[in-house]
């Protein structure tokens, strides 16, 4: 039940929170900044600010003083990082994204196409009718802040995946009530898309428990695990294991793999001239696809895969024309 009475230590241990989110992720900055529209637009209780601001304060004065222990001099971190980051656009330099990327990923984690799509749409529709509630606002600008920064990755929007299920839940109520007095022929296609999302989470569930989901750099552990220290070159084909499928690079992960000399191969053809003995040539499924019968006849065998399991998939699938995923990685040897 909602406290309408908090005491004043409570609304202080709330700032020093949000304070702690905050610079814990930069970007959490966003949702507080809607709590913080919601808060002076509808909740209006201004006598609980000073609590708040001043536990905010503490802990940012905790903060500043361990950043000053950390880099030996007094600086301002948040400010820093944004001037960096989105000023000097150093984070734009690890790729940038269409603004429509992130409505596509929470189109695909509500639940999965096509229901997901139906649900997002009741998520929205629900806004507008709990604009004054303080998770709506805050995770509405939350996402459309991220939308306007040029660099995006997945992991950027965790922090409000938990509130997903609020969200979806309060907008519930007006699917079913659309539900029950809709057409007979739009509720069959109602189940029709529930049952197939249900089949389809429930297959994903199974594979990503025994395939990883980040393929690319699980590829790259088990190259690194697989030579060890011992040198070796690699012809990467378009693009390397340790870089994103926009060509951003996995700076973190590279570094760890000191001893392998990574080439990048830009045509098909081109892997005609790597005839000698004991060449490596690393590629995903969909860009080696041209050139596998090609590989096949100079002598290449796959010696590792990302997953054995997603690339039989991806030949199934191939041999049946339909599209194959393309983050699957295999390594080819000459032999």
């Amino acid at each position: 039940m909602r406290n309408k009475n908090p005491s004043n230590p409570f609304l202080f241990l709330i700032g020093f929170l949000f304070c702690l989110s905050f610079y814990f992720r930069f970007q959490i900055g966003l949702a507080i900044a809607g709590f913080g529209i919601w808060f002076i637009l509808f909740e209006k209780k201004y006598t609980w600010l000073l609590p708040i601001a001043a536990g905010f304060l503490i802990g940012f004065l905790l903060n500043t003083y361990l950043d000053y222990r950390f880099y030996h001099e007094l600086v301002f971190t948040p400010a820093r990082y944004f001037e960096i980051n989105i000023l000097q656009g150093k984070a734009a330099e690890f790729g940038t994204s269409s603004f429509l990327r992130y409505i596509g990923l929470l189109i695909a984690v509500i639940t999965a196409p096509p229901f997901s799509i139906i649900l997002f749409y009741y998520c929205i529709k629900a806004f507008f009718t709990k604009y004054d509630n303080a998770v709506f606002v805050a995770v509405l600008l939350f996402i459309i802040g991220h939308c306007f920064i040029g660099h995006k990755e997945e992991r950027f929007l965790f922090p409000i995946f938990n509130a997903l299920p609020l969200i979806v839940g309060w907008s519930l109520p007006s699917l079913l009530h659309f539900y029950k007095n809709c057409k007979k022929w739009i509720a069959l296609l109602l189940k029709a898309a529930l049952i197939i999302t249900v089949i389809l989470n429930t297959v994903m569930l199974v594979l990503f428990s025994v395939i990883p989901y980040g393929q690319t750099i699980y590829f790259g552990e088990i190259l690194k695990n697989n030579f060890k220290d011992n040198p070796a070159t690699i012809f990467c084909l378009y693009r390397t294991p340790f870089e994103t499928m926009s060509g951003s690079p996995l700076i973190f992960y590279r570094k760890s793999v000191k001893n392998l000399e990574l080439k990048k191969v830009y045509q098909n053809d081109s892997l005609r001239y790597l005839t000698g003995k004991g060449t490596y040539i690393a590629t995903t499924f969909n860009e080696i696809k041209p050139g596998m019968a090609l590989l096949d006849s100079m002598g290449y065998k796959p010696v590792l895969y990302s997953s054995a399991l997603l690339w039989k998939v991806n030949l199934f699938l191939q041999h049946n024309n339909k599209p194959t995923i393309n983050d699957a990685w295999v390594l080819y040897k000459k032999e």
